[in-house]
């Protein structure tokens, strides 16, 4: 039986010197909740010139695949009776990430042609992309902006042009932006909208003729460039279920190492991330995932005012913690612990030590739910925010993840975990992201995380400053988790139950946005 000893965790963090406190979260498996599923893409380049009895056709590119496309096709013919060319362009691009929820796809090109007296003609076509895709389980947002374009050059009479952006679900159009006649000349692209779970499809065209016999003398361009980003819709807020009195007393940070029921499997318990808490994007943002078929009851708590008997410089005063989930759920939000849910609160065992600190109790449906840790009245401070899982066996909290502002010294990103609730080793991976952040809007972000592994003595386990370094590109690779931007930090590793701490930081004491993310990929 694990002790039942209740010892306030923030106490035994800094009594541990690792800078964390216990909460208990578990993790499980990534991507269960809800993906981002790249099906099929087509981006190619066409062109073709022809003048009196003699055809010419170039060059005709085509990628499926969902590497980066540089498409290009070009031709030309002369003669007596006159000369015609035309040229493509098709540049695309795409990037999903199913641990951060988002796809992002851009791209530019151009269909250019020209034709010397009436016996010449030319076409250039290219498609920037058509991408079909899948979203399951949860609904995500999505915005399109660019540029679509169709002029005609010098004496362009007869010259045919076109520029669409479409996407769709099936036959349903959800928009559809055309330039060229009889549509306007030019387009700008401002598209916003909620795509529910389903299947779809983006595409980006461009297409410019000028008929055998037009005019003696015609041109025509067409052009596009585009991004389209699609993001994990932000949480609703709603009614919690009411939290009953909890009836199974959580591991205590002081007690990493439980004795478990023998066959039981090892899975992550618990994490609390100490951070810098500043204003606006640098509030404090934890994020976590509930697996599994039945409701499980959490505790959310934000400390700062108990962390100055510690010896902490600059605790956040008056923390104020915010619950985020999906669908219909209610934002959740608390400013002193003891103005709701005192009674229950004090029966977990994990209640703040200051009355100004922050928590909520509650129970979740399986889902995804984010808990902002903030000053009241926009002040700033060193804080910790945590997440306890309670009870519910049956489900287990996945993807953990915090975004702080990162600093130096005292106020880099701390993240702590812990490993119980079995006797088998678990296969661990972790991330420090910085630079890719800057997709979802933010600034300033940590131009080159470096990411730390501790065990509870505070001794270096391992560490990683870019993933795709040898020997640690294989096993990330391995599973799918691997970041976006190769200055980016990831390990694989495997821990036996126990605490341990994860340090993001920045190479030569760099600083600006940052996100340590834990995952567990089962026992081994």
């Amino acid at each position: 039986m694990a002790s039942t000893r209740k010892k306030d965790p923030s106490a035994s963090w800094i009594k541990s010197r690792l800078w964390l406190a216990g909460c208990v979260i578990a993790i499980a498996t990534p991507r269960l909740s809800a993906e981002i599923s790249l099906v099929e893409r087509l981006s190619d380049a066409h062109s073709s010139a022809h003048n009196f009895g003699e055809w010419r056709v170039g060059p005709a590119p085509t990628q499926t695949d969902f590497l980066p496309a540089h498409l290009s096709s070009s031709v030309s013919v002369s003669g007596e009776s006159g000369a015609a060319d035309g040229q493509s362009t098709s540049n695309s691009s795409m990037v999903v990430d199913n641990a951060m929820g988002t796809l992002r796809v851009s791209g530019d090109g151009m269909a250019t042609v020209h034709a010397v007296l009436r016996d010449s003609g030319a076409s250039a076509d290219a498609k920037l992309v058509v991408l079909s895709f899948t979203v399951t389980d949860l609904s995500y947002v999505y915005s399109m902006t660019g540029q679509l374009s169709a002029a005609e050059g010098c004496c362009g009479l007869g010259a045919l042009m076109e520029a669409t952006a479409r996407l769709a679900t099936g036959e349903t159009t959800i928009f559809e932006i055309r330039t060229g006649s009889p549509n306007p000349p030019s387009a700008t692209l401002s598209e916003t909208g909620t795509l529910a779970p389903g299947n779809y499809t983006l595409s980006v065209e461009i297409k410019t003729l000028i008929p055998f016999g037009s005019y003696p003398f015609s041109s025509g361009n067409s052009s596009a460039n585009f991004n389209f980003a699609l993001d994990q819709a932000p949480p609703s807020t709603p009614t919690p279920t009411p939290a009953p009195t909890a009836t199974a007393t959580p591991t205590p940070t002081s007690t990493p190492n439980p004795t478990p029921t023998p066959g039981e499997v090892t899975q992550a318990v618990n994490l609390s991330t100490r951070l810098l808490v500043g204003t606006g994007n640098s509030v404090g943002i934890g994020g976590f995932i509930i697996t599994g078929s039945d409701p499980k009851q959490v505790l959310v708590r934000g400390i700062g005012p108990s962390l100055a008997g510690a010896g902490v410089a600059n605790p956040l005063a008056d923390p104020v913690v915010e619950l985020h989930g999906p669908g219909s759920f209610t934002t959740v939000t608390n400013n002193n612990w003891r103005e709701t849910q005192a009674a229950e609160i004090l029966a977990t065992g994990f209640a703040p030590n200051s009355d100004l600190e922050s928590a909520i109790l509650v129970t979740l449906d399986p889902g995804t739910y984010t808990a902002i840790v903030k000053g009241n009245g926009e002040t700033s401070g060193v804080a910790l925010v945590e997440v306890y899982g309670l009870g519910a066996p049956s489900s287990k909290l996945a993807n953990i993840s915090t975004r702080a502002f990162v600093s130096t010294g005292n106020n880099i990103v701390i993240a702590g975990f812990v490993l119980g609730s079995g006797s088998s080793n678990a296969r661990i991976v972790l991330r420090g992201l910085g630079p890719s952040l800057e997709a979802w809007g933010l600034s300033p972000v940590l131009a080159n995380p470096t990411l730390e592994v501790r065990d509870s003595n505070g001794a270096l386990l391992t560490s990683n400053n870019d993933w795709h370094e040898s020997p640690i590109e294989p096993p990330v690779l391995g599973t799918g988790l691997q970041p976006t931007n190769p200055l980016e930090s990831a390990l694989v590793v495997t821990l036996p139950p126990g605490a341990y701490t994860a340090l993001l930081s920045g190479v030569n004491g760099g600083t600006g946005l940052g996100l340590v993310e834990v995952y567990d990929l089962g026992s081994q």
